[in-house]
């Protein structure tokens, strides 16, 4: 995928002669950030198609920035979309799409700390797995054999999923390979780092219907990593949902509500710690 980096607040008029496609994909998909303004309000990644993707780094960066100003960027909104509880979901219309890199970066990071989703989970079954005699002599009817003893033609029974038919596993699965394709440059994720999910199988339902069908799966899980990445999965779904395929925007239109987070946690700590000599942070 290539990258080229640009900046917040650059002219749009300078964007429109220079990169004419961005600038119309942005005033079509995004038009609070260049419709009826002189210059570019948008910090984050832009892909107006796949393969190809535009950095705006924060008004101020430096011209020969590289790609680790870009990975520290999209890491730190990433941050700021998890902390801030308030922007939940994809609120492209109030200028913010930091939940968005909030979840690619939990699901990136959930798979890099505790691998593909292999929780084993019981659940109901008919004629396979161990017998549920309780179950089956409540529910089925049974025939009388010549020797006088019932029959059942239908046992309840119980089994294990596995990664094949877990509908988690499997959208976990089909998230990394979208994410890698897109953000691996920055969540820090390549093709080499998914050699566990070969093996396991494109989802048999639509993308569209992946944030409906984890929820009712979510209805099995109890402990907190797999209700974490569950909802992590809903929200990098919807966030898609509401998109063009194989494009995609994810950033807020003003950086300075990064700024301001940032230096009010500072000012957090250091009340907490009864420090008195404050520093503004060198974060980027």
């Amino acid at each position: 995928m290539t990258l080229c980096l640009l900046a917040d607040r650059m002219s749009v008029d300078q964007l429109g002669k220079f990169r004419p496609e961005l600038l119309a994909f942005l005033a079509r998909e995004y038009p609070g950030a260049v419709v009826g303004k002189k210059k570019v309000h948008f910090c984050g990644v832009v892909s107006p198609r796949a393969g190809e993707s535009f950095l705006f780094l924060p008004r101020g960066a430096g011209e020969n920035e590289t790609g680790d100003a870009a990975r520290l960027v999209m890491r730190t909104l990433a941050r700021f979309g998890e902390e801030v509880q308030s922007r939940v979901g994809n609120s492209s219309h109030d200028g913010d799409e930091s939940s968005l890199a909030a979840a690619i970066y939990n699901v990136a990071a959930d798979y890099m700390k505790y691998g593909l989703y292999a929780q084993r989970l019981r659940v109901g079954s008919m004629n396979t797995g161990k017998p549920d005699w309780k179950r089956t002599i409540q529910r089925q009817a049974p025939m009388i054999n010549r020797a006088g003893k019932p029959v059942y033609a239908s046992i309840n029974g119980s089994r294990f999923l596995n990664a094949s038919d877990n509908i988690l596993a499997a959208v976990q699965a089909e998230t990394l390979r979208d994410i890698v394709s897109k953000h691996g440059w920055w969540v820090g994720l390549d093709h080499s780092n998914l050699s566990d999910l070969a093996s396991i199988p494109v989802p048999a339902i639509p993308e569209a219907r992946f944030v409906s069908a984890l929820e009712r799966f979510k209805i099995r899980l109890f402990d907190d990593r797999s209700l974490q990445l569950a909802s992590s999965l809903q929200q990098y779904w919807a966030a898609s949902a509401t998109q063009v395929p194989g494009s995609f925007i994810c950033g807020v239109s003003d950086f300075s509500a990064v700024w301001e987070h940032m230096l009010k946690k500072q000012f957090r700590t250091l009340r907490c710690s009864g420090t008195s000599d404050f520093r503004c942070p060198d974060i980027l």
